[in-house]
């Protein structure tokens, strides 16, 4: 593909992101359309110029098929040391998950509610609390997990000048963003993530890894929250609603 002009310039993430979006699959996925040359207001496009359809897909299937299609060049994968796949820079306090699953037993176990609507929404209000108070530490850097994240984003930038665009999978595809890295001058490089409701997270390129610890700590018990949410409205809560991982994903869109 050659070189777009868009790729040179991050304005055009700011007049997508100030648009009303569904949701983040699709503000990411226009994100990616006005990059490679769309005007702003349509998706990526097959050869034949008809709308690519992701409904029912995730991040991860997404940016799978972006590299598949030769959107995306490059492929970086973070996880935490519960996930199977992905370098594990990060660790994942198992205890946070597992409060809010206690959270949830109780009142699902709880029988003085008159109804299920009632049930919820109290469910939700505790969660929802319970998220908030301690998302900020569910997740913790690993050892070296600092310089390997800056190692592979200095691999995948290769000192080359401008911007460098990433779709993200947040959290084992529970959100999507697109990532923009400044490396217009290295000694100012910064980044911003984007979605559905614009400019999500920025700052200093050199605090990047210790702002993913955040960021993924907050979507993976986030994430925890609305399955155990759902599992109640459905009557279904197991053990098999925990899961501690949490990945995060990059594909570099392509020059």
């Amino acid at each position: 593909m050659e070189d777009n002009k868009n790729l040179n310039d991050e304005s055009v993430l700011v007049k997508i992101a100030g648009r009303d979006q569904a949701y983040c699959m699709d503000a990411a996925e226009r994100h990616i359309g006005a990059l490679l040359g769309d005007d702003g207001g349509g998706v990526l496009r097959t050869a034949s110029n008809q709308i690519v359809s992701f409904a029912g897909i995730s991040a991860d299937k997404r940016g799978n098929f972006l590299l598949e299609q030769g959107i995306a060049i490059s492929k970086i994968s973070l996880g935490t040391d519960w996930d199977r796949d992905g370098e594990k820079v990060f660790t994942i306090d198992k205890s946070q998950i597992q409060n809010l699953h206690n959270i949830a037993k109780q009142h699902a176990q709880d029988d003085s509610y008159p109804d299920n609507d009632v049930r919820l929404n109290a469910v939700a209000a505790e969660l929802g609390q319970a998220r908030k108070a301690n998302e900020s530490a569910a997740i913790s850097l690993a050892a070296g997990g600092g310089d390997k994240i800056k190692s592979m984003f200095e691999i995948s930038i290769n000192n080359r000048s401008g911007y460098h665009f990433y779709y993200v999978s947040m959290a084992t595809g529970f959100h999507t963003m697109v990532l923009a890295v400044d490396f217009r001058n290295p000694c100012l490089l910064r980044y911003k993530l984007y979605d559905q409701g614009g400019v999500a997270d920025e700052g200093d390129f050199q605090n990047f890894a210790e702002d993913l610890r955040k960021i993924l700590g907050h979507y993976c018990l986030w994430s925890h929250t609305n399955k155990l949410y759902k599992a109640i409205s459905k009557q279904s809560l197991s053990n098999n609603n925990i899961f501690y991982g949490g990945t995060i994903k990059f594909w570099k869109i392509t020059r």
